[in-house]
């Protein structure tokens, strides 16, 4: 065989491998694509939503700059989203974050970023505000938790804590789970 055929045959032979791999990833690729990837089938701007309890009170309200839904697992996507739970005899809680994510069943509500918590005063009930970076919020339950770092100033009153849980209903009360530290100013 000539040196010509010679390279011929191999230039044929390396094309036929290269091929033959070409195939086998495509082939490989096409199996592993999913039609039902987390994409976005509805988006809105300017959210607001109520949902009201059994007596057609409002329980909590959601706002958001922007709302993206997914299908695959119906699952909501917030950006600047403004959380109120409403307390009929006292102020409302005001949430405010950067991201949100809320479940299908909407019974779960997670924010992230900067995540601030106000409460107004009135009467005797003190104004609370507190900061921290991601929030889990069970809106029809009335509850928020947080493992992570939160600060919570009251006039002149503070407390930091890594981790609390807050319940926003009769009778509102905080746990706070550890490494606390509080100053509270005398009067």
């Amino acid at each position: 065989m000539s040196n010509r055929n010679l390279f011929a045959t191999l230039l044929l032979l390396v094309f036929a491998v290269i091929s033959w791999f070409l195939v086998h990833t495509q082939q490989e690729e096409a199996a592993v694509f999913n039609p039902q990837e987390h994409r976005p089938d509805a988006w809105a701007r300017d959210l607001d939503v109520t949902e009201m309890d059994d007596l057609g009170k409002p329980r909590y309200n959601l706002k958001a700059d922007k709302m993206v839904h997914f299908d695959d697992d119906e699952s909501t996507v917030l950006t600047e989203p403004r959380l109120t739970v409403f307390n009929h005899d006292r102020p409302p809680w005001h949430v405010d974050s950067t991201v949100g994510w809320v479940s299908a069943d909407r019974t779960l509500v997670l924010l992230t970023g900067e995540v601030i918590i106000n409460r107004e005063g009135k009467g005797r009930l003190r104004p609370l505000r507190a900061v921290t970076s991601e929030l889990r919020v069970k809106p029809r339950e009335n509850y928020a938790e947080t493992d992570r770092h939160v600060r919570i100033d009251s006039r002149d009153d503070w407390l930091e804590s890594d981790g609390a849980e807050i319940w926003f209903e009769e009778p509102v009360r905080m746990k706070f789970l550890s490494r606390v530290k509080a100053s509270y100013a005398i009067n």
